[in-house]
């Protein structure tokens, strides 16, 4: 199991581009968002940068020609 799955962590998934994490990757599983850590910002803020992070995770493996992918996700607060 290990030999076909990693894990990669991006500090900031929300800007940027990150090709080297989608090298050689068939699917994507991505199981991130805020964990009541968010240094006092809003919902309304907390909940932006989730929503801007997944489109953008999606929008790079879509550029990397990725075409399984699975978002989970849930919040803390």
């Amino acid at each position: 199991f290990e030999a076909r799955v990693s894990v990669v962590e991006i500090a900031d998934i929300s800007k940027g581009q990150f090709p080297e994490a989608f090298e050689g990757v068939d699917g994507l599983i991505h199981s991130a968002a805020p964990v009541g850590l968010h240094g006092g910002l809003s919902t309304e803020a907390m909940l932006q940068g989730t929503i801007e992070g997944t489109l953008n995770v999606v929008r790079q493996a879509e550029k990397a020609g990725i075409k399984k992918i699975v978002v989970t996700g849930s919040i803390v607060n």
